[in-house]
């Protein structure tokens, strides 16, 4: 007679007729209730703090150069798809974030029918909110995907099993919830705010959008249990990573992010039946990412090659001075990059668009050779931190290498006014929304709301203080000035509502400041010369006030001396130059416009002009019928008045 084995199988699991391992369907309809909630509340909280920003206007940083004064957003804007992709535009190769900015153009043209009129603001600053909301979501199931895939590990290391072995009781649930605080982190710090309430900003939130795609794919790519690699995810995270290069192209780290991130995570879902319980300790082999993904993270590389090639000459044309520091100090500007990105997080207070870090303002400082030290012991410290726990790894791992391209140890050009911006740590949030997500779900349930809702609250208070000043360009830089009263960029913005409202010696106050206290600034050295010689046309062109275009003339010599690609310099000079009659010089300048600008129209049209006062009318109907091509009006109005033969 044989022994019957004892019934070691818990009742509750036995009356719902499950087994370990196994959810209940009770446990997976309440799984999905609590997605439900949380994807919910994750979409309203940051649509509901940041959709007053509809209101708010397009502003004259970068949104005129970028949208409203664009030359190749026309009422049929997929008509000029070949421009858009073809060619770098104020500075930057980001055709897909410039497809979006056509596609939400009005369809209002002017009575040339070439030309876009009207912009709806609201549009622009909705979609922003819109693409917040939508990186929310992503962050969740990132953080989300990482911390599963950890504590599936933690427990397979310690009692062994089989790798889609679930979370133990309430981890799902608790891990949720951490993830979603971690992301609720991201959606409302106060860091954010430059991003989504800057209708430009755009391109960080796309760039960001497609970046967190990609890596999420990635991911799910990298921790599958299936026998064979699931190329489909793969696919899908490369054609997200090649959509995020040509949305911004910062986003070039994304291979080393994802080498990372496998380095680390990769064998968090142990799939190889000889390392089940086995654990990590002690074994090498571990630690190594199969050659498969390494191979397929050298396809990444590969297509980067040429954006990253027209990205480098966009930069170059952007019309300042670089003060670069020597090679031997980046790394100092880039740590201390880091530390103040680190303060900022800490302390999200006296935020604005430009802080004026500049290396040659940082390197006069003796601090500035220590602050490295700071984001070298967050480092360490995450190290130590890595038997327990690769978390803290991966979370510095995101925040340094998202940083590397613009933390300093490679010139670029919004250096001529600071090292630092907000909106470049919009990507890298994901960092302290992991690491918060980590520390929630290792505290007691009770501890992790109460402190979790305490810091959304304070943090939400923060962001609501500070959206409102990004309403109008006079209300961002009037702030500006008082997080950073040496801000030229801050005066020189304050001074171009003054001059467009006609008030010429208020914006020439301005601009002289903002001289003052960059002389090397080249885009306010043309705004003070365009400025002086309006001021000189209006006072009657006298005798006495001919030191005005002396010094407007002086003003724009020094910007193409310091900039020689600054089209609109060339083009302020050539017209200084008309004015006092000096045509061959002018056409000189005229020529230098269009070759760096090949779609000026009204460089064109003014050449045609000049070719005429002087006698050369061929030139002058040949560049009239290249200003008409353009969508010129006054050409294109020539041209239809002229008989026809």
């Amino acid at each position: 007679m044989s022994k019957k084995k004892p019934d070691r199988e818990p009742t509750a699991l036995k009356a719902s007729g499950t087994s370990p391992g196994r959810p209940s369907p009770n446990m997976e309809v309440t799984g999905r209730l609590r997605l439900s909630a949380i994807v919910a509340t994750l979409i309203a909280v940051p649509l509901l703090l940041f959709l007053p920003v509809r209101h708010f206007a397009l502003l004259s940083w970068d949104d005129d150069a970028n949208i409203t004064e664009n030359s190749l957003y026309r009422p049929q804007p997929y008509a000029h798809l070949r421009e858009l992709w073809s060619r770098p535009y104020f500075s930057a190769y980001i055709p897909i974030t410039r497809m979006l900015w056509a596609d939400l153009a009005d369809v209002s043209v002017g009575p040339d029918g070439a030309t876009i009129v009207s912009f709806d603001s609201q549009k622009y600053h909705l979609a922003n909110v819109m693409a917040h909301v939508a990186n929310v979501i992503l962050i969740f199931l990132i953080v989300r995907l990482i911390l599963r895939a950890t504590s599936q590990n933690r427990r397979l290391s310690r009692e062994g099993g089989d790798a889609g072995s679930l979370p133990p009781p309430g981890g799902a649930a608790r891990q949720d919830l951490a993830a979603a605080f971690g992301a609720l982190v991201f959606a409302v710090h106060p860091l954010q705010v430059e991003s989504v309430a800057w209708v430009t900003g755009m391109k960080d939130l796309l760039g960001a959008f497609f970046s967190f795609l990609a890596i999420w794919l990635y991911l799910m790519f990298a921790t599958a249990t299936a026998d064979r690699p699931q190329w489909g995810l793969f696919t899908g995270s490369s054609l997200a990573y090649i959509a995020a290069m040509l949305s911004k192209s910062t986003t070039v780290v994304l291979p080393a992010i994802a080498v990372l991130l496998d380095y680390l995570l990769a064998l968090t879902v142990t799939t190889r039946p000889e390392r089940v319980g086995q654990g990590n300790r002690g074994n090498r082999n571990s630690w190594i990412v199969p050659p498969y993904r390494l191979a397929a993270l050298g396809v990444w590389l590969a297509v980067t090659i040429p954006i990253m090639f027209e990205a480098n000459y966009a930069d170059h044309l952007y019309a300042v001075a670089i003060p670069a520091a020597a090679v031997w100090q980046r790394p100092f500007v880039a740590g201390d990059s880091l530390a103040f990105y680190l303060l900022k997080i800490l302390m999200p207070v006296s935020l604005g668009p430009d802080y004026g870090r500049t290396p040659v303002w940082l390197m006069r400082h003796a601090w500035s050779y220590v602050t490295i030290v700071v984001p070298i012991a967050v480092v360490a410290a995450a190290w130590w931190l890595r038997a327990s726990s690769v978390v803290p790894m991966a979370a510095v791992g995101i925040f340094v290498l998202g940083l590397f391209p613009v933390s300093g140890l490679t010139p670029f050009t919004f250096q001529t006014f600071s090292s630092v911006a907000d909106r470049y740590v919009y990507f890298v949030m994901l960092s302290p929304a992991l690491a918060l997500a980590a520390i929630f779900a290792a505290l007691p349930a009770r501890a992790s709301v109460v402190s979790g809702a305490c810091l959304l609250a304070l943090l939400s208070l923060l962001t609501m203080r500070q959206i409102p000043v990004w309403k109008t360009t006079t209300t961002l830089f009037a702030h500006n000035l008082q997080v950073n009263p040496q801000s030229a960029v801050s005066y020189e913005y304050l001074g171009l509502p003054r001059e467009a409202a006609g008030d010429i010696d208020g914006a020439i106050v301005n601009y002289r400041a903002a001289v003052r206290l960059n002389p090397r600034f080249t885009p306010v050295l043309n705004d003070l010369a365009r400025a002086l010689t309006h001021k000189w046309q209006a006072d009657g062109s006298k005798p006495g006030l001919r030191n005005r275009l002396d010094e407007a003339e002086a003003d724009l010599c020094e910007a193409v001396r310091l900039a020689p690609q600054f089209q609109q310099a060339h083009a302020n000079l050539g017209y200084l130059y008309s004015v006092e009659g000096r045509n061959q010089e002018a056409i000189a300048q005229y020529r230098e416009a269009v070759r760096y600008d090949p779609h000026d129209a009204r460089s064109y049209l003014l050449l045609s002009v000049l070719y005429t006062r002087i006698g050369d009318y061929s030139d002058g109907l040949s560049c009239m019928r290249k200003a008409a091509d353009l969508g010129e009006p006054q050409a294109r109005q020539f041209f239809e008045r002229a008989p026809r033969k």
